[in-house]
């Protein structure tokens, strides 16, 4: 009995941003590999076992080809859903008539069981992994040309700061909030003349650290989307953003350790 091998390969980004004619690209990248797979697997097909298994069933020999690639499940989709619909069909077929401003997840799939092909794009209120590439078949060939191809695609729209969000930006986050708030209480207890005692302090930080534990997870992903479809030119959110949140958390614990020691000095 001859060996059959098979490869499976799987790679996940924390986040993506661009416009829709880059996703539009990684969509017509994505056809053409999951065509040329396609082609390989039906022409390997005979016709005439095909029709006797009825595997086929074609209403008349002009439409084999499409008539297995339908019944086998090889056929290659295209899918945008936009505010709640679904656009399903060619990436020359439902890119125009998507407005980028509702894009909440694309999905782009070839095949099934063994042998698939599948890249989505989504936001957190659609999935919680924003960029999902997979690849499966037994051309080892193809599925490490299709997942290196489709992987460089991705690559040029991930962020600088993709491989920080998480814990890493929730903590920039948290840092920001705490020593914003901090600061402002300080400095208004501070002008109102106003001596807390001792114990009040603790109960401020616990409703601090409250606070922000509440409203992070939903800021995080305001300011840093895991799947963002911006104008053409336009820069990522989370690029813009993120400049602001390290100047404000330096300057915010530069004044605050300067409030501290003037009040140890005073």
């Amino acid at each position: 009995m001859a060996i059959v091998r098979s490869t499976t390969r799987e790679r996940k980004w924390r986040a993506w941003s661009g416009d829709l004619e880059q996703l539009q690209r990684i969509a017509k990248r994505f056809e053409e590999l999951a065509q040329a797979r396609q082609q390989a697997m039906v022409s390997q097909v005979s016709w005439t076992s095909a029709l006797a298994e009825e595997q086929i069933r074609p209403a008349d020999d002009g439409q084999l080809y499409e008539s297995y690639v339908r019944e086998s499940g090889l056929e290659i989709s295209v899918a945008i859903m936009e505010s709640g619909d679904v656009a399903r069909g060619s990436s020359i077929e439902v890119f125009p008539e998507v407005d980028y401003r509702n894009v909440q997840n694309v999905r782009m799939v070839f095949g099934h069981g063994d042998e698939f092909l599948e890249l989505c794009f989504s936001t957190a209120a659609v999935d919680t992994t924003p960029v999902k590439l997979a690849v499966s078949s037994k051309d080892i060939g193809w599925a490490k040309l299709a997942f290196a191809t489709l992987s460089d695609e991705v690559q040029t729209g991930v962020p600088r700061w993709a491989r920080l969000k998480g814990e890493r930006i929730n903590g920039v986050l948290a840092l920001t909030m705490g020593s914003v708030v901090l600061g402002v209480g300080l400095a208004a207890v501070r002008q109102a003349n106003v001596s807390l005692p001792r114990w009040s302090w603790p109960l401020v930080v616990i409703l601090i650290v409250m606070a922000i534990a509440f409203t992070l997870p939903s800021l995080s992903d305001r300011l840093f989307p895991s799947f963002e479809v911006l104008p053409v030119g336009s820069r990522p959110t989370g690029n813009r953003v993120l400049i602001w949140l390290l100047g404000a958390c330096v300057t915010n614990l530069i004044a605050l350790a300067i409030g501290i020691y003037v009040n140890y000095v005073s």
